[in-house]
């Protein structure tokens, strides 16, 4: 009997010892990925009376999504129709966006580049400096965004138009997603209107295809 009693209470000292060393083997493991994966676990174990309390605290991007394979392209509107409902505020948000890039009122500016009739982010980089705008917005939530969306001069002037706002809009989807609020937003257009560079040259039109953001006050 005393020998049953001794590894019954062995047992029990396994069982309440077992949490402790689990939770020290996760403190040691050095994937930011796993911890990311962990804390997410977690909370979605949260009590909903405590998620809700925690729903009044804004979310960092980075612990919503930092990984772009893990993000889904945004779906943008691909008829022509959605063009033209945009191009009736277009000269109204562009007329804006050219205002603010002579205005003390930007913080901060990028510019996302595309490769050739592409309208999605190619790499993690890029994606990543969406994300540190997503996260100033979600902590700063005076500051808004204008996109201006832009391409070389191939194709014809419809074309670049569609593509040109497809870029801004998938951009605009990738922050919505995050967390950023739609009317924190400004989106616009220009086609091959406005270039940064020269259309002679790949170099150029390589840096004409591209999404101006400015982020601001």
């Amino acid at each position: 009997m005393k020998n049953i009693t001794i590894m019954v209470l062995s047992v029990l000292l396994t069982h309440f010892n077992a949490p402790s060393a689990a939770i020290n083997n996760k403190l040691n493991r050095d994937s930011a990925d796993a911890v990311a994966s962990e804390v997410n676990t977690l909370y979605r174990a949260v009590s909903a009376e405590t998620a809700a309390a925690a729903a009044t605290i804004p979310a960092t991007p980075a612990a919503a999504a930092t990984n772009l394979s893990s993000h889904a392209a945004p779906t943008v509107v691909k008829d022509n129709r959605r063009l033209h409902i945009q191009s009736a505020v277009n000269l109204t948000n562009r007329s804006v966006h050219r205002q603010l890039e002579s205005s003390d009122r930007v913080v901060q500016t990028e510019n996302i580049g595309f490769g050739v009739n592409e309208s999605e982010l190619e790499s993690q980089e890029l994606f990543n400096r969406i994300l540190a705008i997503a996260d100033q917005m979600l902590f700063q939530p005076e500051l808004r965004v204008s996109l201006s969306g832009n391409t070389d001069d191939t194709g014809t002037d419809h074309y670049n138009n569609l593509l040109s706002y497809r870029r801004a809009a998938n951009i605009k989807a990738y922050l919505v997603e995050l967390g950023v609020p739609e009317n924190n937003i400004i989106l616009s257009f220009n086609g091959a209107h406005y270039p940064a560079a020269t259309n002679e040259t790949d170099e150029g039109r390589s840096v004409n295809r591209r999404v101006d953001m400015l982020l601001y006050k």
